[in-house]
């Protein structure tokens, strides 16, 4: 009851990481940053180590869902619905016509990404073959930040940046 939810969708059967992926919707009626429940909902999920858990607030998920996100065609499907507040709600069905354009956007995404990784990857080697070792460590780092980038995007379902090479 603290948490108005849009819908949840439950993906059982998740043959990347063996878990089971739950992915909530908050209701375009809640107020809050999905960042600052998201440590409560973590709390929730803390004795389920066979959960995994995703929060998107409802507009940013149907603008990701517009530009053909790969996860919510893997993970919230009309199979994975198990609660919806609006019983007309059809948001993240793969039988809509525009599914195929919505593939169309997503591979050109992916291909422009990988793309990104393989020059910075290319640019690795020539560096470091005339020792300029700070200019491939900077590339090296650009990769891995573009790697990161898509895989995010695909185990997610949303797009990370992340400056730290630590991280």
């Amino acid at each position: 009851e603290f948490l108005p939810l849009h819908s949840v969708y439950v993906s059982a059967d998740n043959a990347l990481t063996g878990n089971t992926i739950v992915t909530l919707f908050l209701s375009e009626d809640f107020k809050e940053d999905s960042e600052a429940i998201c440590p409560l909902v973590a709390r929730l999920f803390e004795s389920l180590p066979n959960f995994s858990f995703t929060l998107f607030e409802y507009w940013w998920a149907a603008s990701l869902w517009k530009e053909g996100s790969l996860f919510f065609m893997l993970h919230a499907t009309a199979d994975e619905l198990v609660y919806r507040s609006d019983p007309e709600n059809k948001t993240f069905s793969v039988k809509d016509a525009a599914i195929k354009n919505r593939l169309r956007k997503a591979t050109a995404f992916y291909n422009n990404q990988n793309a990104e990784a393989s020059a910075h990857f290319r640019h690795i080697t020539f560096y470091r073959r005339y020792g300029k070792l700070a200019e491939a460590g900077f590339h090296l780092q650009q990769t891995l930040q573009a790697t990161y980038f898509i895989i995010s995007w695909l185990i997610t379902g949303d797009t990370f940046t992340n400056e730290s090479v630590a991280e």
